[in-house]
């Protein structure tokens, strides 16, 4: 993926890795060593990338005449979430994904969120994912299979990890990656892929005996 310029899967794939070894038990040390090998593999392939580099060149130093083409994009997403304020301009009455936003119904529809309704849609939006990480870290803590519980984690990594490198990107914190976001962002291999992950941890939870003895509780 970093070889094929697309940094931001190769972030959530590192992401999933580091978490797989974290849930699987392994001593911080060898966590460690992982992640500092992660990050100098993509530190030393985005350097080697001069797309990549005038990506991160642009969002951490500001942007100037010569690179307002790169800038283009999260420029308008900022114009988006400015203009939607608290409240937003209301539900389809969004300016910028007339031709302005490039991707603004994939990689910047929370930026189009931001716009039609305000800061309060956007948090919305954003306390959403946090509530599908805390069920599947809760479920998972709860788990005696260390295969399911391993699996719910990496499912909630994929998600939730993907969704913050999305926003981050809107926001400006990270660079453009062309990360979408998850169950929300046009696209149908996206959206099957999340949905099936999503039907994944359903039916993993399903299987394990203290969820159906709670059910049968219940």
């Amino acid at each position: 993926m970093l070889l094929g310029k697309d940094l931001g899967t190769a972030l959530i794939i590192i992401l999933i890795g580091l978490m797989a070894i974290v849930a699987s038990g392994f001593s911080l040390k060898y966590v460690a060593m992982v992640g500092a090998l992660a990050a100098v593999v993509v530190a030393a392939l985005t350097l080697m990338s001069s797309n990549r580099m005038s990506r991160i060149i642009a969002t951490y130093t500001g942007c100037t005449a010569d690179n307002a083409d790169v800038c283009y994009q999260a420029t308008h997403s900022n114009y988006a979430l400015a203009s939607g304020g608290l409240l937003g301009v209301g539900l389809g009455n969004s300016r910028e994904k007339w031709n302005y936003l490039p991707a603004a119904h994939n990689d910047f529809i929370f930026a189009i969120i931001g716009e039609e309704t305000g800061f309060i849609g956007a948090a919305l939006v954003i306390l959403l994912f946090v509530v599908i990480a805390w069920c599947l870290i809760a479920v998972a803590m709860q788990l005696r299979n260390r295969y399911a519980s391993v699996a719910l984690l990496c499912f909630m990594m994929w998600i939730v990890g993907q969704a913050l490198i999305n926003i981050a990107v809107v926001v400006e914190i990270f660079p453009v990656m062309g990360v979408p976001l998850p169950f929300v962002s046009a696209g149908g291999s996206s959206m099957i892929f999340c949905l099936a992950a999503a039907g994944a941890c359903v039916a993993l939870m399903r299987m394990q005996p203290e969820i159906k003895a709670a059910h049968v509780r219940a």
